[in-house]
């Protein structure tokens, strides 16, 4: 019969005499004593050093997260999207980000640079220029109460109260258009978020002086009209460049967030 080695502590069996029991750790060489235990050969600084690498890896790993997040690839909260979009980390790769206008009640997509914004007689207006060749404007006006606008919705014929009402203000804004030795080379009749709009293409239009466009140019239009909500939105790209292409990705970025008004003034967007 084969000898075996049995443990003194637990009892259990070895073919050869181990260094230390295979269950309980006790020490079984011909000098080792009841009650002795394997010792293991992992020296306090081996320990230290395996616990910083540790301690390395999970850093790096919230790191990524973290990163992940503030660069959109993970969905993260509203105020972390806010805190991205501060920073600039929100931009697309084309150089655009979204511009947040809570007075004006909407938000917008914008190249980076120096937005602005900027308060009229009730109008809350967004712009961001490129150059001095190229600018973007989303502006709200408040035109009548939401109750007001409900009772313009209440019927959808063509002959509704809600297009009437725009088409008035889309007479007043070419008649100012006009005013300003502007020309309407096209207007037609469209929808917008899902309510009726105006779609003008302009030319020798106006410019305001104040959003720093050269004077010595002649500038194109592409502009939208629509109401939701009793808000008048206009939605205008200007431009030495006819039919500039900017209108596209700005009307179709535009979110309407409620009605504009919380502030008065001019600021300038960080």
């Amino acid at each position: 019969m084969a000898q075996t080695y049995r443990c003194p502590v637990c009892g259990a069996t070895h073919k050869d005499l181990p260094e230390a029991c295979r269950l309980c750790g006790q020490m079984m060489g011909p000098d080792a004593t009841v009650g002795e235990p394997h010792v293991s050969t992992m020296s306090v600084e081996d320990k230290k050093g395996l616990a910083g690498i540790v301690g390395v890896m999970v850093l790096l790993v919230v790191a990524v997260v973290v990163a992940a997040v503030l660069l959109g690839v993970v969905p993260g909260t509203k105020s972390i999207d806010s805190v991205r979009s501060k920073v600039g980390l929100s931009s697309t790769p084309d150089g655009w980000s979204r511009f947040d206008y809570p007075e004006g009640g909407f938000s917008v997509e914008l190249p980076d640079g120096n937005r602005k914004t900027q308060t009229t007689d009730g109008t809350y207006q967004a712009s961001m220029l490129i150059g001095k060749d190229t600018a973007m404007i989303v502006s709200a006006r408040q035109v009548m109460t939401a109750d007001q606008f409900a009772q313009l919705v209440h019927t959808s014929e063509a002959s509704s109260p809600l297009k009437r009402e725009l088409t008035n203000q889309g007479d007043s804004y070419e008649a100012k258009l006009k005013s300003e030795s502007g020309k309407v080379d096209k207007r037609s009749e469209t929808a917008a978020y899902g309510v009726p709009a105006i779609y003008y293409e302009t030319r020798d239009i106006g410019v305001d002086k104040s959003l720093g466009l050269r004077s010595d140019a002649t500038f194109y239009g592409r502009e939208m009209l629509f109401l939701a909500n009793g808000v008048l939105y206009t939605v205008e790209v200007v431009s030495v460049y006819k039919n500039p292409e900017q209108f596209d990705r700005v009307l179709g970025s535009l979110q309407i967030s409620g009605p504009p008004g919380k502030a008065t003034g001019t600021t300038a967007a960080p």
